[in-house]
């Protein structure tokens, strides 16, 4: 009994961790992102938490890594598209139209499963530009 026990604990604890993991990744990419101004620079975290987004699968019962702790199929979907869409337009900005053919095409493909109105370049850079103008408010609590 007392082995199932620190068992579900020690489950726990990796979940918890992993939940931290994906928030940090995710903060710390956003806020390059939007510190980034009218002329972003190209984010290295918006790059990696793309890779961690690439590398997860969606959430499982009971949850195991790889898996992403908070995420099912068509949340990770959405994830996915707003990072590739936002590196996209940097990409863009940056005059590598080739990479950002690239990431319009990956964020395009994650857009069915993601079930959100926006499916090609024009709609996803309306969507992304309004998710920015509705994200300059912070509203997380400090840390």
């Amino acid at each position: 009994m007392l082995a199932v026990v620190y068992r579900r604990a020690s489950e726990a604890r990796e979940w918890i961790a992993a939940i931290e993991h994906s928030r940090e990744l995710s903060d710390r990419a956003y806020d390059e992102y939007g510190a980034a101004g009218n002329v972003p620079q190209y984010p290295a975290a918006l790059a990696h938490y793309w890779e961690y987004l690439e590398s997860v699968t969606p959430v499982t019962d009971p949850w195991r890594p790889p898996a992403h702790p908070l995420l099912e199929s068509k949340g990770l979907a959405a994830e996915r598209v707003m990072t590739a869409s936002r590196i996209a337009i940097v990409e863009e900005q940056r005059g590598n139209l080739r990479l950002a053919q690239e990431f319009w095409s990956r964020a395009e493909s994650h857009a069915g499963l993601a079930q959100i109105g926006a499916r090609d370049r024009d709609a996803l850079k309306a969507l992304i530009a309004e998710l920015d103008r509705n994200a300059r408010t912070d509203h997380r609590p400090p840390k």
